[in-house]
C-alpha cells in the first residue's frame, strides 16, 4: 500500500455518516448506489466494465491510468486482470463514504494493497500536487484518462476541475520537455564553464531563515513597472528587493539597490540584459545552468543553489546536500521562491503583469515592444481582460501553484496592470509600502555569511573528482561503441540466428549494467541525454502492444538501446571538451 492510498484508507475507514449502498446487479456484479441512484447499469455491470475499458483504448502494455470513480471497484479488478506488464493507477474518488463502503468488499485488498494503485479522495486543493506527484515526462503520453459509469452526471464539476488539471500539467510537461531538448547542450555549457565558479560560491544554505519576518519585493520587468516602481526608493531600507537580471540597470539608475538579484537563463540574451550592469556588487544568485558569462564577468559575490534538474549531480560532486528555489519557468519564480526561504512572510510583486499590458511586452525602459504573436485574452487584475500568450499564461499558472502551496506566506499583488494573480489581492504599490515596511533590514547579514562560507571545494578535490569521472565515462563510452559495432555487424550478416539475437542481447545487458553502476558519473551528461531518455521512455513507439510477438519486443529493446548508446557516445565527446 502507497502512501497516498494509506492516507485515504485511514481518512474514510471509520466515518459515521455512510449513505452509500452496495447491491448486487443482476448479472450478479457489485454495484453502487448513490442517493437512490445507481452508479451504472443495474442490469449489467459487465457491460459498464467493457464499455470504460474500450474507451480507454489501450494500447500499450506500459500504461498508466487516472480514473475517476471508484465505485464498488469491479472496472479496476478488470485493469489489474488485463496483466499489463507495466501500470498504475490513479483513481480519484470524490465520496468518502463510498470508500469506506468499498473497503468492506472481500476483494478491496487487492486494490487497495497493490502499491501500483494510488487511491485519492478528491480535493480540489491539493488535486494538482497529486496529479503532479503522478505524472511527468516520461508517463504522459502514455497515460489514460477514464469517468467510469455515469459518474459524470452527478461529478460534472468534480470531473472538470481534474481534466482541467491534468491538461494544465501536460501542457506544462511538454513545455519542460521542449526546453530540455531544445536548450540541452546549452544547459551543459553553462554547467561545465560553471563548475569553477561554483566551486567558489556561497551554496543558499547558509541563508535560510535570514530574514524571517521580514516584507520582500520582487521587481518584475512586466510593461506597468515604470509606473510605480520609483515610489521603492524612499522605502529600499524597510524591504527586502529582489529582482531579475533585466531589470537590474533600471533599479539601478533610479537609486534603488537591489538586496539579491536572480538570474536563471542559460542562453546569450542572458548575458545581453546584463552587460551594462555587471559591475554591480549586489550578490547574484544563479544555479548550474545559469549564463556563464554572466556568471564570469559579474563582479559581485555569487550564491549557488541547485537546479532540479541536475540536483544529485551536484550534491554528489560538493558532497553537499544543496537545497533548490523552486523554477516555475521565468526568473520571477526564483525571486519569489528565494523570498519565501530566506524567510520573508509577505510577498509583493510589483512589474509582474504575465501579460501583455497596453500590447507592450515588457516596460519599455528595459527593452519591451509591441512585437505580439498568438495572443488571446485573460482577466485582467480590474476586473476586465487583457492579451497574453501561453508561456506567459504558463508561467502565472506556475507562480498561483506556487501560492497556493506557501500558505504561510501572504502575497500581494502592486502591479498596476497586467493579469489577474489569483492568491495575490491587488494592493496601491504606495499603500503597500507605508502598510507593511515596519522593520529596518540589516545590510550586513548576507556579506557576514559570505565572508565565512566562500568556498564549497578545493582545486586538488575538484581534480580529482572530475578526473575520476573522465575515467568512467571514457570506459562507459568505449562500451557503447563496442555494442553499436557489434549491432551494426549483426544487421550487416543478416542477424538470423537465436544465437547471434542471444549473444547481442547478453551484450546489451552487460553494457547496460557498466552504465548502471557507474550511474554517479552518469549524473554529470544526463543533461545531454535528456532529449534521448525522453525519446526512449515517452515515445508509445517503444512501449510493448498487446499481442506482440517476441521477435518484435526484442526489436524495440534493440532501437531503446541503440538511441541511448549512441546518445551516450555523443555526451561523452562533448564532456571531453571540458
Amino acid at each position: 500500500m502507497n502512501i497516498i492510498t494509506f492516507n485515504t484508507v485511514m481518512g474514510c475507514r471509520d466515518i459515521s455518516e455512510i449513505n452509500a449502498v452496495i447491491e448486487e446487479s443482476l448479472d450478479n456484479k457489485n454495484i453502487l448506489k448513490l442517493d437512490n441512484k445507481y452508479i451504472g447499469n443495474r442490469e449489467n455491470v459487465q457491460e459498464d466494465i467493457n464499455s470504460f475499458i474500450k474507451k480507454l483504448n489501450i494500447e500499450n502494455t506500459e500504461s498508466d491510468f487516472v480514473i475517476f470513480g471508484l465505485g464498488c471497484g469491479e472496472h479496476i479488478l478488470k485493469l489489474i486482470n488485463m496483466n499489463l506488464k507495466k501500470m498504475r493507477i490513479l483513481i480519484v474518488e470524490p465520496r468518502e463514504d463510498v470508500i469506506s463502503r468499498f473497503l468492506k468488499l472481500n476483494y478491496a485488498n487487492k486494490i487497495i494493497d497493490d502499491d501500483r494503485i494510488y487511491l485519492y479522495l478528491y480535493n480540489e486543493e491539493d488535486l494538482n500536487g497529486i496529479l503532479s506527484l503522478f505524472l511527468d515526462e516520461f508517463n504522459i503520453s502514455n497515460t489514460k484518462c477514464g469517468v467510469f459509469a455515469n459518474y459524470a452526471d452527478t461529478y460534472y464539476e468534480e470531473i472538470s476541475n481534474l481534466y482541467k488539471s491534468y491538461i494544465d500539467i501536460q501542457n506544462s510537461l511538454l513545455v519542460n520537455m521542449g526546453t530540455h531538448i531544445v536548450h540541452s547542450r546549452h544547459f551543459f555549457s553553462s554547467y561545465m564553464n560553471n563548475l569553477k565558479f561554483i566551486q567558489k560560491s556561497t551554496i543558499i544554505n547558509h541563508f535560510k531563515n535570514i530574514y524571517k519576518g521580514m516584507p520582500a519585493v520582487i521587481v518584475s520587468a512586466g510593461p506597468s513597472l515604470s509606473k510605480n516602481i520609483d515610489l521603492l526608493k524612499d522605502y529600499q531600507s524597510k524591504f527586502i528587493v529582489i529582482t531579475g537580471g533585466r531589470t537590474l540597470k533600471l533599479l539601478l539608475d533610479k537609486g534603488i539597490r537591489p538586496d539579491f538579484v536572480c538570474v536563471i537563463d542559460p542562453d546569450e540574451p542572458a548575458f545581453e540584459i546584463m552587460k551594462d550592469a555587471l559591475d554591480c556588487t549586489v550578490p547574484i544568485i544563479y544555479s548550474e545552468f545559469t549564463n556563464y558569462k554572466v556568471i564570469k564577468n559579474y563582479k559581485g559575490d555569487k550564491i549557488f543553489f541547485t537546479d532540479t534538474g541536475v540536483n544529485d549531480a551536484s550534491k554528489d560532486f560538493f558532497e553537499k546536500d544543496i537545497d533548490n528555489l523552486y523554477e516555475g519557468g521565468s526568473v520571477a519564480h526564483v525571486c519569489a521562491s528565494l523570498a519565501e526561504y530566506i524567510g520573508c512572510n509577505r510577498i509583493i510583486f510589483v512589474g509582474q503583469d504575465f501579460a501583455y499590458t497596453n500590447d507592450v511586452t515588457c516596460d519599455l525602459n528595459v527593452g519591451g515592444n509591441s512585437n505580439i504573436k498568438n495572443f488571446f485574452y485573460v482577466d485582467d487584475v480590474y476586473g476586465g481582460k487583457v492579451k497574453t500568450d501561453r508561456t506567459l499564461y504558463f508561467y502565472k499558472k506556475a507562480m498561483e501553484e506556487f501560492i497556493q502551496v506557501k500558505k504561510h506566506v501572504d502575497f500581494i499583488n502592486c502591479t498596476e496592470g497586467g493579469a489577474n494573480i489569483e492568491g495575490a489581492p491587488l494592493i496601491k504599490f504606495k499603500d503597500a509600502l507605508e502598510k507593511f515596511g515596519e522593520s529596518i533590514k540589516n545590510t550586513e547579514a548576507v556579506s557576514n555569511i559570505i565572508k565565512s562560507n566562500n568556498v564549497l571545494m578545493d582545486d586538488d578535490n575538484m581534480r580529482i573528482k572530475l578526473d575520476g569521472i573522465r575515467q568512467n565515462i571514457k570506459v562507459i563510452s568505449s562500451m557503447c561503441t563496442s555494442a553499436v559495432e557489434q549491432y551494426n555487424s549483426y544487421l550487416a550478416f543478416g542477424g538470423k540466428s537465436e544465437s547471434d539475437k542471444d549473444f547481442l542481447a547478453h551484450n546489451f545487458n552487460l553494457t547496460n549494467e557498466c552504465i548502471f553502476s557507474m550511474a554517479s558519473s552518469f549524473k554529470f551528461i544526463n543533461v545531454l541525454l535528456s532529449p534521448a531518455i525522453i525519446n526512449i521512455l515517452g515515445n508509445p513507439n517503444f512501449r510493448e502492444k498487446k499481442g506482440m510477438k517476441s521477435e518484435e519486443k526484442l526489436k524495440i529493446k534493440f532501437e531503446r538501446n541503440l538511441i541511448l548508446y549512441n546518445n551516450i557516445i555523443e555526451a561523452a565527446k562533448e564532456f571531453m571538451k571540458y
